[in-house]
């Protein structure tokens, strides 16, 4: 017979020590699972805490990563969050032997990533603007912003094979050569567009910049930005690329030529001027152009091509485009592509792909924004 509790059993003695037992018995179990529940719950509120206050925006830069990192600083300073996009294309730089002091390069296309340089001042309106009109209209193309800190881990985390590439960025003084190198040495590394703050995107998307029969082809991307129709029949070269927008795939020797003609312009302005590279001065540099700007740009990767095709190029090979170029492995497009206002908005030379804004915020007596 099941036990029930009335007023006919309580007054038992044995009922009542079993009832007493029963009721006694619950709170120890009750603070049991109430101890256990705080414990859960502390576990729980301290593994969030650890995520959000103590893991956010501590990543490290992970080397030959093609990935977006948070790392501290490379964001730009206006307060944007990094842009949501595919997963992007694996691109591995091969480290060689000592003996060859660049990675080869791979087969990968151009990675969609367009690398820019903040200065200390950070992002401004207008430049906001700019980069917004590329990202805007290449939905599946990222953007990396470098900051004069994020820049020297960059080069310091991959040319660590090469501290004589390091030595030198790290040395310099002088922001817009800082920059110039900069540029050279992320599109050697990763690949991608290098967009100078004042470049804007026009409508046509940037995976239609290479026509289709060249794709396969094209390792570099260059449009003309001083176009010499009248190059007669002499050596020197007239013909200038323009550096505020180039693309390139990773590992281009081209760009390899580029970084030791720069670092040569660099030791030969340091040697005249008696100091160290860090010593040089923007007053000691002849012209920004020639020693590490698009001419000193223009001249090596021209050169390289000789080395590469066995034969002279010149502005009879580069000049008066009206479509693109392939010569080697390197896309030479019309001076309307990257430097239409500078041509003066030629109807007769393809679309514009972008528009220059010439800001020039380095043409000042000390070549730039300095770091305080």
């Amino acid at each position: 017979m099941p036990f029930v509790l009335d007023s006919r059993t309580a007054a038992s003695p044995e009922r009542r020590d079993l009832s007493t037992m029963l009721v006694q018995s619950r709170a120890p179990f009750n603070r049991q699972v109430t101890t256990a529940m705080r414990a859960l719950l502390s576990i729980i509120l301290l593994g969030n805490y650890y995520i959000w206050a103590i893991g956010n925006g501590k990543e490290k830069f992970i080397p030959f990563n093609n990935s977006v990192q948070s790392h501290p600083g490379v964001a730009a300073s206006n307060g944007w969050h990094h842009l949501a996009a595919p997963t992007p294309v694996t691109v591995t730089v091969v480290h060689t032997s000592t003996a060859s002091p660049f990675p080869s390069p791979t087969s990968t296309a151009i990675p969609q990533k367009i690398w820019y340089k903040a200065g200390p001042k950070g992002i401004s309106e207008a430049s906001g603007r700019w980069i917004s009109s590329c990202l805007l209209n290449n939905p599946t193309w990222r953007r990396e912003i470098l900051t004069d800190y994020s820049s020297d881990t960059y080069v310091k985390s991959f040319y660590a094979h090469r501290p004589d590439i390091v030595n030198v960025y790290l040395s310099l003084a002088v922001p817009i050569l800082k920059a110039d190198f900069l540029r050279y040495l992320i599109l050697f590394a990763e690949g991608g567009i290098w967009s100078d703050l004042d470049v804007s995107c026009e409508d046509v998307p940037i995976d239609e910049w290479i026509p289709e029969q060249y794709r396969k082809d094209t390792a570099v991307v260059v449009g003309l930005e001083f176009d010499d129709d009248d190059w007669g029949h002499d050596n020197y070269l007239r013909t200038q690329f323009a550096s505020w927008t180039i693309m390139a795939k990773p590992g281009s020797p081209h760009f390899g030529m580029v970084i030791q003609d720069v670092m040569k312009g660099l030791q030969d302005t340091a040697n005249e001027n008696n100091v160290s590279i860090s010593g040089v001065t923007y007053r000691m540099i002849s012209d920004v152009v020639d020693v590490t700007g698009p001419k000193r740009m223009t001249r090596s990767i021209v050169r390289s091509l000789e080395l590469q095709l066995k034969e002279p190029i010149g502005d009879k090979n580069t000049s008066g485009l009206a479509e693109p170029k392939l010569i080697g492995d390197v896309l030479i497009l019309p001076s309307a592509a990257f430097a239409a206002r500078q041509a003066g908005y030629p109807e007769d030379r393809g679309p514009a792909l972008v528009s220059h804004h010439y800001a020039g915020s380095w043409k000042n007596e000390k070549g730039g924004e300095r770091r305080r």
